[in-house]
């Protein structure tokens, strides 16, 4: 999973068999309220890989 601000930078990057997910800071600072983009990319159980992106609104 990897979480990129609203000029396309890289915030937050994980990877692994569970995810905790990002908590909303960049390097330890809360992040500012706006747009951010999410990108998803998982294998099922039976070998398909599925991808996601999402665009969402952070609001504190």
């Amino acid at each position: 999973m990897d979480v990129y601000d609203t000029w396309g930078s890289l915030i937050y990057s994980e990877t692994g068999d569970v995810l905790r997910g990002w908590d909303g800071t960049i390097k330890g600072v809360n992040a500012e309220n706006g747009n951010y983009h999410c990108k998803v990319s998982a294998e099922t159980f039976y070998g398909s890989i599925i991808r996601a992106e999402e665009t969402f609104v952070l609001i504190k």
